[in-house]
Order: C-alpha cells, then sequence, then structure tokens
C-alpha cells in the first residue's frame, strides 16, 4: 500500500505496529517509534493520516505518555529503547544503546553484532563491535553463529582477510608507482634523446 501523503510505501510491519500501540502511545511517541524502526521520518500528522487511511481506531486518554526507558520489541530488528540522544527524545536500538554506555561513542560505519545470533540477547558479553568492511565479510561468507565462541573465530577470519587484502592492495599500489616513475624516467630520456639529436643535427 502506498501512501500519496509520505511518498512512502506502507508495509504491514509498520500497520502491525501502529495497530499494537496505538492504544498505548499518542501520535508523538508513535512518529518517534516508527521512524526509528523503519528508518523514515513520519511527522505527527503523517501518522495520524496513515491511522485513518488504515482504520486504525483507539488513542490513550489523558495525558499519556510512555516513560523514558521503556522497550519494544520488534520481530527483526531487535529491541529499542526509549532514551535521551543529543537533546531529544528517541528509540534507538538497545544493543548499541548499552554498548555506549560502556565503551563510548561507537564511530559512524561501525556496527553491534550478537555473538550468539540472538537480536534479543543484549547482555554486553554478548555484544561485539565490527567495522563496515568486517560486517560484510561475516554476512557474505555466513561466519556469524548462535555459538560466541565460533562467530569470534569468524571475527578474526574476517579480520585476516581484510588485512591479506590491504597487504595486497598496498604491494599493488608500490608496484604501480614503481611502474609510473620508470614511465616518467623513461619520457624524460626520450625527449632528452630527441633534443640531443635535434642539436646534433643543426650543428652539421
Amino acid at each position: 500500500m502506498n501512501c500519496k501523503l509520505t511518498n512512502c510505501k506502507i508495509t504491514p510491519e509498520l500497520i502491525d505496529c501502529l495497530k499494537r500501540n496505538t492504544k498505548v502511545m499518542k501520535n508523538k511517541e508513535l512518529a518517534e517509534l516508527v521512524n526509528s524502526l523503519f528508518g523514515v521520518n513520519y511527522s505527527i500528522y503523517q501518522i495520524s493520516k496513515i491511522k485513518v487511511k488504515c482504520g486504525i481506531k483507539g488513542s490513550p486518554r489523558g495525558p499519556y505518555e510512555i516513560p523514558l526507558y521503556s522497550e519494544f520489541i520488534h520481530k527483526s530488528n531487535g529491541i529499542f529503547i526509549k532514551v535521551i540522544s543529543n537533546g531529544r527524545i528517541k528509540w534507538v536500538k538497545k544493543a548499541r544503546w548499552m554498548w555506549e554506555q560502556v565503551h563510548g561513542k561507537i564511530k559512524r560505519g561501525d556496527n553491534i553484532i550478537f555473538l550468539d545470533k540472538n537480536p534479543l540477547n543484549v547482555d554486553i558479553k554478548n555484544l561485539y563491535l565490527v567495522s563496515k568492511a568486517e560486517l560484510a565479510i561475516l554476512q557474505k561468507k555466513k561466519l556469524i553463529s548462535n555459538n560466541p565462541e565460533i562467530t569470534k573465530i569468524g571475527i578474526l577470519m574476517a579480520r585476516h582477510r581484510i588485512a591479506i587484502n590491504e597487504r595486497i592492495t598496498e604491494g599493488m599500489e608500490k608496484e604501480q608507482g614503481r611502474k609510473t616513475i620508470h614511465n616518467m624516467r623513461c619520457r624524460e630520456f626520450n625527449k632528452r634523446k630527441k633534443i640531443t639529436v635535434n642539436a646534433q643535427k643543426q650543428a652539421k
């Protein structure tokens, strides 16, 4: 289903999320939750229109608001928690939030993985920080296991592969650099040779 108002596809997951939470969350809270879960940027007005379009009825009575540090479980994305981030109230992935409480801010591009492959297990011992390149290899080679120790071995394998690729790339760059210098010397030699030949012809 497409919504002309938002120019976005309204997925069954989004509708299900609204249905399950509309009686305990006001539209402001729903907008914050939906935007965090689905990577969209709906306004309060857009959420209300989507609810009308999808026939979703009901809303909390009185000045009800979900308190900070409330949690929401998403089927595929794991647990989200309501926190204050950069001065704003947001729903963020609990695993990422938990890691930052212990180890500090996560750099852009880095990712948190679950050593036992269970997105609901946010115990700090089950969380591991990997780079974008490492995650790509882990997913491509299916190195993330439900056994934490096997996953750790997979991470080491991914890092080893990246290191090998960097060495190969570095060697190629050096080789290319040597070829470039050699070509420059050849051009300079030919240039000088041509000048010498022309000078000899003029001398005759």
